[in-house]
C-alpha cells in the first residue's frame, strides 16, 4: 500500500520539509507491476506532492521525491437539468457556472467550453449529448432533448495550467 501525500502549499509559501507538512489522501494498492491510479478530490491542488509507502516484510518504508503542481483549480457550481419531470422528446435545459480559483477566490471562468454528459437509468457508462461555451460571467445553458430517464453532468476538460471540473449529478425524470 502507498499513501498519496501533498507536503507543502505553493499559497503559503512553503516548500516540502522531509516527513512534515503533509496532508493524506488516504490509502490505495498497487497492481502487481507496481503502476497505479489515483482520482482524489482536493479543493487547491496547487503544491508539492509526494507518495509514501508503509513498506512491508519485504520491502522499507519511504517517500518518494516531490513533485510540484502547478495546476489552477475549477468547479461548476448551481449545476441544474430540468424541467422535471420532463416530457420524452421535449427540451431538456441543463444549467451553471464555471469558475476557477484565483487566489483563494472562486471568480468566474468565461468563454470556456462544457461538455453535457448522460447516463441512461441502469446504465453505467456516460455519453456526451452536447457541449456549449460559458458566457463572459461563467454561466452556461444546454437545451437537448429528453429521450429516457437518467442523469446529466456538466464537465470541463481543462487544457494547460487548469483542473478538469465535473458538476453535480441531476438525475432527470422522462415520461
Amino acid at each position: 500500500m502507498a499513501r498519496y501525500r501533498r507536503t507543502g502549499s505553493c499559497t503559503s509559501g512553503s516548500r516540502p520539509t522531509g516527513k512534515s507538512g503533509g496532508k493524506s489522501l488516504g490509502w490505495f494498492t498497487t497492481k502487481c507491476d507496481g503502476t497505479f491510479n489515483l482520482d482524489a478530490y482536493v479543493s487547491v491542488p496547487k503544491g508539492y506532492w509526494r507518495l509514501y509507502s508503509a513498506g512491508s516484510s519485504d520491502y522499507r518504508s519511504g517517500y518518494s521525491g516531490s513533485v510540484h503542481f502547478n495546476r489552477t483549480a475549477t468547479r461548476i457550481t448551481g449545476f441544474d437539468a430540468g424541467p422535471e419531470p420532463v416530457r420524452k422528446g421535449h427540451t431538456s435545459t441543463s444549467t451553471g457556472i464555471l469558475q476557477r480559483l484565483s487566489g483563494t477566490k472562486w471568480v468566474a471562468f468565461g468563454k470556456q467550453r462544457v461538455s453535457i454528459l448522460f447516463r441512461a437509468k441502469g446504465k453505467k457508462s456516460w455519453t456526451r449529448s452536447g457541449s456549449v461555451k460559458a458566457d463572459s460571467h461563467g454561466h452556461f445553458t444546454a437545451r437537448l432533448t429528453a429521450k429516457q430517464d437518467g442523469t446529466w453532468v456538466g464537465v470541463y476538460l481543462a487544457s494547460g495550467s487548469y483542473v478538469d471540473a465535473e458538476s453535480d449529478h441531476d438525475y432527470v425524470d422522462v415520461r
